[in-house]
């Protein structure tokens, strides 16, 4: 009888032990499974990351690309406009002498001709500054 109880308490203690391994290996499954998915995360996470850096990287290369390329054109249109500028000051210029030239000749062409006299030019003729 005491060998029976010897029996059942060892086969008791065993099955207690028994339940007690399975449930540690139960946790530690739990337990591997959990780290794995967060290390699958944090791979995913850090593969994103390094995704998003790469692509801000190539955004901001396009940016200062642009941004160059955006200051050289507006340094085009400046020159070109202040060459445009200087153009119109030039046509300017040449139509101010042109009409200087042109009122030139007119007066000239008045002094010179042969039907005028000068006391026609100094309005002498018939007036009242006639001298005697």
């Amino acid at each position: 009888c005491r060998h029976r109880q010897l029996l059942r308490r060892e086969s008791a203690e065993a099955s207690v032990a028994l339940r007690r391994d399975r449930r540690l290996e139960r946790w530690n499954r739990k337990a591997m499974r959990a780290e794995d998915v967060r290390q699958c995360r944090r791979e995913r996470f850090e593969r994103l990351q390094e995704r998003l850096l790469r692509r801000i990287g190539i955004l901001a290369t396009r940016w200062r690309l642009c941004a160059r390329s955006r200051s050289v054109k507006e340094a085009r249109r400046h020159a070109s406009a202040a060459a445009a500028a200087t153009r119109a000051a030039a046509v300017c210029e040449r139509t101010r002498q042109r009409s200087l030239r042109e009122e030139h000749q007119a007066r000239w062409r008045q002094l010179t001709r042969r039907d005028i006299t000068m006391e026609d030019l100094l309005h002498l003729r018939g007036g009242s500054a006639r001298t005697s």
